[in-house]
């Protein structure tokens, strides 16, 4: 018996939910990290039928797993109150499922068609890590007002770190990289989410990602996501995508041609995960080729 699982029959236009299962993200423990609902076999469900699904689950994510023409694997991605192209954490928890389910995980590669491109995966017996590629960082200023944007998180333009990279990042859904000088000023932060379309005036539904570097061994930062205005949810506790736009973002104003970083994420929810980053700049292109890594387990509530 999986840990969580429910059904509904589709009587009268009523909506059956297939077997829906959590796995936890980011860690090895099922109540840490960030717990993603999987569907897997999800070709017979329709988009509204999905999103229903998703609203009931009620986590940041629930992911359907669909055939592809193009890859192994077809991926869709529900927040509780809209679909989005991506979503990290979600597809390695999908594949780690997918490849569980399928009785062949042991060292394997795997590639997921997604709204936001074709991303290939990598699963290591060794290190029961999955690796999964990123859409090129992507950048845009940002043109908003600071005092008004310190204002939404709860902090003083003073606990900004003026030396890192403040602006949106993309390697697949936008965020804005908020750099602050400790760690403390990241456990106290109080975000109004729904100010942030206010703020946020370039990309009105984006989310805010504010990180600082950390004082602890191992671990090179430490970081929050405060989900957009029209997620469904608050704060996502560990974060995949968000966690390749910060290394893109400080790989491209290092200038490092390799750079990997180690980030623990979800302390102030009870949720901490650690997520590996790496950005390796390619000798031909001149793009940084951005990945994260983590390890998943079965949750449970």
């Amino acid at each position: 018996m999986w840990p969580w699982e429910f059904f509904l029959s589709r009587k009268g236009g009523a909506i059956m939910l297939e077997r829906v299962r959590k796995v936890s993200v980011f860690t090895t423990s099922p109540t840490k990290g960030n717990p993603a609902g999987v569907v897997l076999g999800a070709d017979d469900l329709s988009r509204d039928e999905m999103q229903v699904c998703a609203k009931k689950v009620g986590l940041s994510e629930t992911v359907f797993c669909l055939n592809s023409e193009h890859a192994d694997l077809r991926l869709r991605f529900f927040m509780p109150d809209k679909e989005t192209p991506l979503c990290g954490h979600g597809t390695l928890g999908a594949v780690w499922l997918f490849l569980k389910e399928s009785d062949t995980l042991i060292s394997k590669t795997i590639t997921v068609e997604t709204e936001a491109g074709q991303l290939t995966l990598n699963y290591d017996e060794l290190t029961e890590e999955l690796t999964m590629s990123q859409c090129p960082y992507q950048s845009q200023p940002f043109n908003g007002e600071r005092p008004a944007l310190c204002r939404v998180l709860g902090i003083s333009e003073v606990d900004l770190a003026e030396e890192l990279p403040l602006e949106y990042g993309s390697t697949g859904v936008w965020t804005l990289l908020v750099p602050v000088k400790n760690a403390e000023t990241l456990e106290q932060m109080q975000a109004d989410n729904q100010l942030f379309p206010h703020v946020l005036t370039d990309y009105p539904y984006a989310s805010i990602h504010p990180y600082a570097p950390s004082q602890k061994e191992g671990i090179d930062y430490e970081a929050r996501h405060f989900s957009s205005a029209t997620a469904g949810v608050t704060e996502d506790p560990v974060t995949g995508t968000a966690s390749g736009s910060m290394v893109g973002a400080l790989a491209k104003y290092s200038k490092s041609d390799q750079l990997e970083l180690t980030i623990e994420q979800g302390l102030s929810l009870g949720k901490e995960g650690m997520v590996r980053a790496n950005a390796s700049k390619n000798q031909t292109t001149g793009e940084d080729t951005i990945s994260i890594s983590g390890r998943c387990c079965l949750g449970e509530f």
